[in-house]
């Protein structure tokens, strides 16, 4: 993605991604629909088909039990058939004799072959209709094995059918979350481009005004050019003046003088024109600059502030006079604006400075500051770790801490701002700031160890320096909070005999 593009410009390609994105989400979630309707007809369908087939193994399980009922009434048909062929049989016995006296014989055997013929008739129609019945069974029971086979299938392909449709309804769950999350994304990125135009136009008209007063304080500018020059001629002309008059006081002196020693005694002079006494001067003193050069810091400063950089860089430079540092007076300024709570303009003027090629340490850290009062810790850090030089090395360490506390590393902070009271050879100031920041620090902590610290590196400073920031009143309200709770007296790494590089006195 070009970074040189507007804000704006990147958060609409951002929301067109997102509507795109939605767009082809939905078109999944409508597919997804399309085959859980499909699979639920199938499911019907399928539902429907086993149901046909319960009600046909119903039918068939009713028929096989008609069945099995006609086969028990012909047998116990049958049974009874052969009960009365056994006692037919029985009367036959006991009857043969008597048959044979009998004349009718014959046509008595007639009769009784005749009704054997009908009941062997009988018995031939009911084993007829048995063995059908039989046959009806076996056909029933195969159509009973075929459709709970069929309804076996069926069942499995139900279940995976009910599978496919839980799997298809999670997916249609996760795709409806991540469409919403791309809708919250889409209306958070729209509220945000609402802002960012809203933004826009508040900074179009700021630029209006400044550029309103840059071009009111342009046309004030030869109006400012001739004051100063009226007023650097009449500084001029109060000088020459002051000097005519001294020559003129130094000549009636040395008149008076001269007067004494030729006459014995001092001429009278009348007290009108005697000039005030005028004690013995050691040195002449330096002529007064002139009023440009005098006023320029207070120039440079209300330039920075107004943001015209590059008039107080010139300036600057213009009036350094073959200064070894010329952008001093800029550095001064900056240090002045950080320090009355100005970090921004301090940083805009240390950003220039950078980009006209000072790449000093002095502006280095000056710019680091400034961003560490901004809460630009990350940008902050790498510049106090580049400052490599011996002069700057308890700063370094002290900035390092800063940062690091600002980022919530409270503990790599401690160690920081331990190792910077441990460099030697720098002036008590810097160890006093140090110090003060690792009390702080330890304050902030809140526990009963921790406030007897801060409270003793307090007094350490106060000990060298009473009047150094608010510690009096840090070291009161710490007494006052520790005093409510009972402590051991803490066991401090740290101690007045000096440690380090460091003398008895902070």
């Amino acid at each position: 993605m070009d970074t040189d593009l507007p804000a704006e410009v990147t958060l609409l390609e951002k929301q067109s991604e997102v509507t795109s994105r939605l767009a082809a989400i939905m078109g999944e979630v409508a597919e997804a629909s399309k085959k859980r309707v499909a699979i639920e007809r199938e499911i019907k369908a399928a539902q429907a088909a086993l149901d046909s087939l319960n009600t046909q193994k119903g039918s068939v399980e009713s028929s096989i039990a008609d069945l099995k009922s006609q086969l028990d009434a012909v047998t116990q048909a049958k049974a009874a058939e052969d009960k009365a062929l056994e006692e037919l049989r029985a009367k036959l016995e006991s009857q043969r004799a008597d048959l044979e006296k009998l004349a009718a014989l014959p046509q008595f055997i007639a009769e009784v072959q005749a009704k054997s013929t009908g009941v062997a008739s009988i018995i031939s129609n009911a084993t007829a209709s048995v063995d059908a019945a039989q046959k009806r069974v076996a056909e029933a029971t195969a159509n009973a094995a075929a459709v709970e086979k069929t309804a076996t299938e069926l069942g499995t392909r139900i279940a995976a059918a009910k599978a496919q449709a839980d799997e298809a309804q999670e997916q249609l769950k996760g795709v409806l979350v991540e469409a919403k999350s791309a809708k919250a994304d889409a209306t958070a990125a729209a509220a945000t481009v609402a802002e960012l135009k809203a933004a826009l136009g508040s900074l179009q008209q700021v630029k209006a005004q400044v550029d309103a007063a840059r071009n009111d304080l342009t046309k004030l500018s030869p109006a400012i050019e001739a004051k100063r020059a009226q007023a650097a001629a009449a500084v001029g002309q109060i000088d020459q003046k002051k000097a005519t008059r001294d020559a003129q006081l130094q000549a009636a002196q040395s008149q008076m003088g001269t007067s004494g020693s030729g006459n014995g005694a001092a001429t009278p002079v009348a007290p009108a024109k005697t000039p005030p006494p005028v004690q013995a001067r050691q040195a002449p003193a330096p002529a007064p600059a002139p009023k440009g050069k005098a006023d320029a810091k207070v120039d440079i400063d209300a330039l920075v502030v107004a943001g015209r950089l590059d008039e107080a860089l010139r300036a600057a430079r213009e009036s350094a006079n073959g200064s070894a540092d010329p952008d001093a007076r800029i550095i001064d300024a900056a240090e002045r604006l950080r320090e009355n709570g100005n970090a921004a303009a301090a940083a805009k003027a240390c950003e220039k400075l950078a980009s006209a090629g000072n790449n000093s340490a002095t502006v280095r850290y000056c710019l680091a500051l400034a961003y560490v009062d901004l809460k630009r810790f990350k940008e902050a850090m790498p510049m106090f770790e580049a400052l490599s030089e011996p002069e700057y090395g308890v700063l370094r360490e002290n900035g390092i801490g800063l940062c690091l506390r600002g980022l919530g590393r409270a503990d790599e902070a401690a160690q920081h701002f331990s190792k910077a009271l441990e460099i030697p050879g720098q002036p008590d100031g810097q160890y006093r700031d140090v110090l003060y920041n690792l009390a702080d620090l330890y304050e902030s902590r809140g526990d009963q160890e921790s406030l007897n610290l801060a409270l003793w590196s307090f007094e350490e400073i106060q000990a060298g320096a009473p009047d150094y920031r608010d510690v009096g009143d840090r070291i009161t309200a710490l007494k006052e909070q520790l005093s409510k709770i009972e402590v051991p007296e803490p066991n401090p790494v740290l101690t007045r005999d000096g440690r380090g590089g460091r003398d008895n006195r902070f």
